[in-house]
C-alpha cells in the first residue's frame, strides 16, 4: 500500500477524536451520535469501546483504528491531562483531536451519583469546547465536524 492510498479510497484522514470530560457529562451519548452523523455524511467513523480498563489497550485500539483511515472517536475517562498528553504523543499531534464535554458538575453529578468525580483535569487548550448542558446534541456534532473540517480530514466530495 502507499502513502496517501487510504485517504485516497476514504475520501478522509484517520484521526481520533478524543471526548474528555466528567463521569454523567454526555460524552458516550455524543460519541454515538456522532458516528451515526458521520456516516449519514459518508465518512468512515467508529466509536471505540474499552476492551480493556486501562489508558494502554485504549490508545492502542485507537492507533489501529487511526492507522486504518477510521476517524475513531473514544470517550474512555481519561481524568489526567498527563494520560491525554501520551494518548497526543502516541497518537501524532496531527491525528488527536481533543473535545472537553464541559457538562456542569451539578448535573454530572445527579445522572452518576455513584461515579468518582475527584481528580479530574480540564483540558488547558482542548481543541473544542461544548457544553451539553447548554446545546443540543446536533449542536455539538455540528461543531465538531468543523472542527474536522478545519483540520484537513476531509477531501471535497
Amino acid at each position: 500500500r502507499r502513502p496517501g492510498e487510504r485517504r485516497e479510497r476514504f475520501g478522509q484522514s484517520g484521526c481520533a477524536l478524543w471526548l474528555t470530560g466528567l463521569p454523567g457529562s454526555g460524552r458516550w451519548s455524543l460519541a454515538y451520535a456522532l458516528e451515526r452523523k458521520l456516516f449519514d455524511l459518508g465518512r468512515t467513523a467508529h466509536v471505540v469501546t474499552p476492551f480493556g480498563d486501562t489508558l494502554e489497550s485504549m490508545t492502542s485500539a485507537a492507533h489501529a483504528c487511526t492507522a486504518a483511515g477510521l476517524i475513531t472517536i473514544c470517550a474512555f475517562p481519561s481524568p489526567k491531562r498527563s494520560d491525554r498528553a501520551r494518548v497526543r504523543e502516541a497518537l501524532g499531534a496531527d491525528k488527536f483531536i481533543e473535545v472537553f464535554v464541559d457538562t456542569d458538575e451539578a448535573l454530572c453529578r445527579e445522572r452518576r451519583p455513584d461515579a468518582n468525580f475527584e481528580g479530574f483535569e480540564k483540558p488547558e487548550k482542548p481543541d473544542l469546547t461544548v457544553h451539553l448542558d447548554e446545546v443540543r446534541v446536533y449542536q455539538a456534532i455540528d461543531a465538531i465536524v468543523d472542527v474536522l473540517e478545519k483540520h484537513g480530514q476531509f477531501d471535497e466530495r
